[in-house]
């Protein structure tokens, strides 16, 4: 959970393989993961979503990675930034493209290496049931 003042910064990666699908903020980012879930069973189709039911159907579950944490005045650049770096390196991800430009520090850059992120992952059992 992030601290009062601040938004966490996270990812939605493969279970089978840890690409990242999705980045995102929020201020409570375990309630978010869970929203995300829901929304699978929403009537309109996107790729994400499709993706989400794919999972879900194999008894799967996305993990969220914690990226950063940040003040909320810094939420959109932020995102922005690991969403740039990500698509960089390659990852499949379902954000949809931004029109913005990003030039960054060395130091920034340092800071978008993820490979010992933590990361939190549901108890298995503990999330809302998909009516079948």
């Amino acid at each position: 959970m992030s601290k009062e003042g601040t938004t966490t910064i996270y990812a939605l990666a493969s279970p089978f393989d840890g690409r990242i699908f999705y980045v995102g903020a929020s201020e409570k980012p375990k309630r978010r993961y869970y929203q995300h879930l829901a929304s699978a069973n929403r009537p309109d189709r996107t790729p994400m979503r499709d993706w989400l039911l794919g999972l879900i159907e194999q008894d799967e579950q996305p993990v969220m990675i914690f990226l950063a944490e940040v003040p909320h005045d810094q939420r959109n650049a932020e995102e922005r930034l690991w969403t740039s770096v990500l698509k960089r390196r390659g990852e499949p991800l379902f954000n949809r493209e931004n029109l913005y430009i990003y030039a960054y520090t060395g130091a920034e850059r340092q800071r978008c290496r993820i490979s010992r992120a933590p990361r939190w992952q549901p108890v298995r059992g503990r999330g809302r049931k998909r009516n079948a």
